[in-house]
C-alpha cells in the first residue's frame, strides 16, 4: 500500500506489515535501507515518515538541518510553482506588472521544474543551492549567461515567495549567483553599415516600409517594441522632440486597449535629430495614429519587421559587409538592438554625457551603458594623434 504519500525528497514504499506496524521501504534511492516507523496508524506512519525522509536528506547533504524542525508535509515543487505564477499574476494590474511578466517567470520555472523531475526532487525543501547551481550548469552549454542570471533570479524569488508564506523555514533562501558579462558580444553596428541599412531601405520598394522603423532607432537607440507603439501625438515638432510615455496607469489609455508598458516603467524625452524628422514628416499617416506600418496598413508585430530586416535587409548587404575572419559575429549578425549598441556608442563618442546617455536610453545604471558601449578605434587614433612629445 502505497497510494496518497505527500511529496517527499526520496522514494519510499509504505507497507503494512502483518503484525500492524508500518515500515518504509527506501531500497529504491539512495537509503538503501528499511525502516519501521513505529506505529498501526497509517497517519501516524506517514506523519513519522515525513521525519524520517527529512533526516535522511540531511544525512545525504541535500537540506540544512534547519528543516527538521518543520513536521508539516512539504509542498511539492510543481504546486509551489503553480501557486507563484498565480501570485505573480495577482499583481499584475495593482503593480503595473507587463502582461507578459507571469508568462516569461513560468517559462522559466518550467525549465527548473522538469530539471527537478530528472533529479528525482519533488518537494519544496528540496531546493538548495546545490540544486539550483547544478541547474544552472545544465544550462550553461546551450544559454548565454543573462539567460542564466534571469533563471537563477526567478528560483530564488520563487523560494523567497515560500518564506513569505511560510511554506519553507527562514533560512532556505538561495544565495547562488551567476556572474553577468559586463561587455556584450552583440554585434554593433558601424555608421557605414547604418548608412548602407537606410539607403537600402530607402531605394528599395519591396522594403521601403521599413525605413522609418529603421530610421527611429538609429537616430533615438530605443527598443523595437518601443519604436512600434509611437504615435504621431508623442512627437513634439516644435521642440524637436518625442516623449515616450509609460502608460500601465493611464486610465484613458486602458479604456482604448492601448496601454504603452515601458521597461522599468519610466516614462523619457528624447531629441528628435533633424534628419529623422524629415524622414517623419514625408510619411503619410494613418487614422489609428500610428507611425509605422505594413504595406497593407496595418500595425507590425515584432515577427512582421524581424524577418523581413534579417531576410530582406541583412542578407543582401551581407556581401559587402562580411564578418572578419575569426570573428564569432559580424554585420550578418545584427539584429534590431545592435541599433541600440549604435546609438549608445556614437552618442558617447560625440561627447554626450554618460547620464544624458542613460536618460535618453531608458537605464537606471551606468553599467548598462557601459556594456552597451562598443569602442571605436578610429576615434581613439584621432583624439591620440593630437597627441605631440616633440620627437
Amino acid at each position: 500500500m502505497n497510494d496518497s504519500l505527500p511529496p517527499l525528497y526520496y522514494e519510499w514504499r509504505l507497507v503494512q506489515l502483518p503484525s500492524g506496524i508500518w515500515r518504509a521501504d527506501g531500497r529504491a534511492n539512495v537509503t538503501q535501507s528499511r525502516f519501521s516507523l513505529g506505529t498501526r496508524d497509517r497517519d501516524e506512519a506517514i506523519t513519522n515518515l515525513i521525519r524520517l525522509d527529512a533526516e535522511t536528506a540531511v544525512r545525504n547533504g541535500l537540506i540544512p538541518a534547519a528543516m527538521l524542525g518543520d513536521q508539516r508535509p512539504l509542498m511539492s515543487i510543481d504546486e509551489a510553482c503553480d501557486k507563484y505564477i498565480h501570485w505573480v499574476e495577482a499583481r499584475v494590474v495593482p503593480e503595473g506588472l507587463s502582461p507578459e511578466t507571469p508568462r516569461a517567470y513560468a517559462r522559466r520555472l518550467r525549465n527548473f521544474q522538469k530539471f527537478c523531475q530528472q533529479e528525482n526532487v519533488a518537494a519544496v525543501g528540496g531546493i538548495t543551492g546545490l540544486l539550483v547551481n547544478r541547474f544552472l550548469t545544465s544550462l550553461a552549454a546551450n544559454y548565454m549567461p543573462s539567460y542564466l542570471a534571469s533563471h537563477a533570479d526567478i528560483v530564488k524569488m520563487l523560494v523567497a515567495h515560500l518564506i513569505d508564506e511560510g511554506v519553507l523555514p527562514h533560512g532556505s533562501a538561495i544565495q547562488s549567483k551567476v556572474s553577468r558579462p559586463r561587455t556584450s558580444t552583440r554585434h554593433c553596428f558601424t555608421e557605414p553599415e547604418v548608412r548602407a541599412i537606410l539607403k537600402y531601405c530607402r531605394e528599395s520598394s519591396a522594403i521601403a516600409w521599413l525605413h522609418p522603423l529603421i530610421a527611429i532607432l538609429a537616430y533615438t537607440g530605443m527598443r523595437v517594441g518601443e519604436a512600434l507603439s509611437l504615435r504621431w501625438n508623442d512627437f513634439d515638432f516644435m521642440e524637436n522632440k518625442i516623449d515616450l510615455m509609460d502608460e500601465r496607469f493611464d486610465a484613458a489609455r486602458k479604456r482604448m486597449g492601448a496601454v504603452r508598458r515601458l521597461k522599468g516603467k519610466r516614462s523619457r524625452t528624447i531629441p528628435l535629430h533633424h534628419e529623422l524628422r524629415a524622414i517623419l514628416e514625408s510619411q503619410s499617416r494613418h487614422d489609428d495614429g500610428y507611425v509605422v506600418h505594413t504595406p497593407q496598413g496595418e500595425r507590425p508585430r515584432y515577427n512582421d519587421v524581424y524577418l523581413p530586416f534579417v531576410h530582406q535587409v541583412l542578407a543582401p548587404l551581407a556581401e559587402k559587409f562580411p564578418t572578419p575572419l575569426g570573428a564569432a559575429v559580424g554585420f550578418i549578425d545584427g539584429r534590431f538592438h545592435s541599433f541600440r549598441h549604435f546609438f549608445c556608442s556614437i552618442s558617447h563618442d560625440l561627447g554626450l554625457a554618460e547620464h544624458q546617455v542613460m536618460a535618453i536610453l531608458g537605464h537606471s545604471e551606468s553599467e548598462m551603458v557601459r556594456r552597451y558601449y562598443h569602442p571605436r578605434l578610429t576615434v581613439a587614433q584621432q583624439v591620440l594623434g593630437k597627441l605631440s612629445l616633440g620627437n
